[in-house]
């Protein structure tokens, strides 16, 4: 007798739909502390990952892990079906792989089924704050463990992200605004550094973020300062070592960017 261990759980699924997008859609990105998937169920899209961005097509799949920011737009195509599921689990940093794969045959049998059963559902689930699981959600969480499990398998055939100009140009400004997460950059700043007119840098955030490259700068600002005040350091210092011009101000930006203060915001209440 073989005694079996459950290495990865899924216990808490927040939003899953499967929806169609009309030509021309992108959204305004976004992080939160889910991870989450996308399966291109037809149609093409591009996906932004982090720092990687994908081309995507009918049968893949990128998947998120929890803390990064992420985005969807439309990519030559009239149409885009997408099944989005977003969760937080046991084992995932180690069994769910990241980045993005081509489902096999097995694969999309499982994410068929995973349709069904996200339909199966009470509508009206996507940004519910509770949500109502047929059967307790045991297919569901059944379903999405045997298909990250699958995947995992195959952790070393992870596709490459898209290598053109536009990308590469937009990772590099990425990584820029990380390393300078400290300071108080301007767009005539960052034109500068990344040899780049405003129209440009304008058109590749709105294309790879649906928002603007403030609006990106302002979260990577804001999740170094979480990281800072984790380590320890006072709000004075933390607005101090981040080049704001006095606490105050750093309290207001923290609230307009986050929609609470630096207190709630760590309150354990």
């Amino acid at each position: 007798m073989k005694r079996l261990f459950q290495k990865l759980n899924i216990d808490q699924v927040y939003t899953a739909y499967a929806e169609t997008y009309e030509q021309n859609f992108c959204f305004e990105g976004e992080y939160h502390a889910m991870w989450e998937l996308a399966v291109i169920r037809s149609g093409s899209a591009g996906i932004t990952s982090g720092t990687e961005i994908y081309d995507c097509s009918e049968g893949d799949i990128v998947i998120h892990p929890a803390g990064i920011f992420h985005n969807v737009w439309e990519k030559e195509s009239k149409e885009v079906r997408i099944l989005t599921v977003s969760f937080t689990g046991s084992g995932t940093e180690h069994l769910v792989p990241c980045g993005k794969y081509r489902l096999n045959q097995n694969e999309r049998v499982i994410a068929d089924l995973l349709e069904k059963e996200v339909a199966h559902n009470a509508p009206g689930w996507q940004g519910a704050d509770t949500m109502r699981l047929a059967d307790d959600g045991q297919m569901l969480k059944n379903l999405l463990e045997v298909l990250f499990l699958s995947l995992n398998r195959r952790r070393a055939e992870s596709s490459a992200p898209s290598n053109d100009h536009n990308a590469a140009l937009f990772v590099e400004t990425v990584h820029y605004l990380e390393e300078h997460a400290d300071e108080a950059l301007t767009v005539a700043t960052i034109c500068t550094e990344m040899a780049v007119g405003r129209t440009t840098l304008k058109n590749l955030f709105k294309t790879y973020t649906g928002s603007g490259v403030m609006r990106y700068y302002n979260t990577v600002r804001i999740k170094r300062a979480v990281a800072l005040i984790e380590t320890g350091l006072s709000m004075a210092e933390v607005a101090e070592r981040m080049h704001f011009s006095s606490q105050n101000y750093f309290s207001t930006f923290f609230k307009r960017e986050t929609g609470k203060s630096p207190k709630s915001y760590f309150s354990k209440e």
